[in-house]
């Protein structure tokens, strides 16, 4: 209810939202972090969501993540190099997401930290990725990954190869 009547405030609001998101309660800060993000467009700018991926609240995280996927439109190799270092998975898989929106060169020298992920689901969308983009060696990646012990990571492997009509379908 307190950020109900913040709305109305208009620029005003934004900085009340960004003050909240340094409060102790981690459900407050999460909600701070998005209406912050939608009403200040946020998204545009990683220096503004970047924090909110540190967050020691698993909440703060998904809210941020839920709010900027799908919105945002690039990201730098810093910014990306942030998110695969991150020792959140949730973070961790959003980096791979992101090789759908980041430079072909970059993902190229940066896949590999997430291909040897501890974490199924970042390996697995992290082979899904490379895929949808076709980076060179993605086709080798996704062979070897089909004996992987993980039935998430050998699927993930086989629709990608199956993707590929020419080689793939063999």
């Amino acid at each position: 209810k307190i950020f109900d009547g913040l709305s109305a405030l208009g620029t005003d609001a934004t900085k009340i939202y960004r003050s909240l998101t340094k409060h102790p309660s981690g459900r407050l800060r999460a909600i701070a972090w998005q209406r912050f993000l939608v009403q200040s467009n946020g998204w545009h700018d990683a220096r503004s969501w970047m924090p909110a991926l540190r967050d020691r609240n698993p909440e703060v995280r998904e809210l941020v993540l839920g709010t900027i996927r799908g919105r945002i439109s690039k990201i730098e190799e810093d910014e990306l190099g942030v998110l695969i270092d991150s020792k959140y998975p949730e973070v961790r898989v959003f980096a791979a997401e992101s090789f759908l929106l980041a430079d072909i060169k970059v993902v190229e020298s940066r896949y590999m930290d997430l291909l040897i992920d501890e974490d199924g689901l970042v390996r697995s969308v992290t082979l899904r990725s490379l895929a949808k983009r076709r980076v060179p060696g993605w086709m080798k990646e996704h062979i070897l990954s089909l004996l992987d012990p993980n039935y998430v990571i050998q699927r993930a492997a086989m629709d990608g190869l199956l993707s590929d009509a020419k080689v793939g379908v063999p």
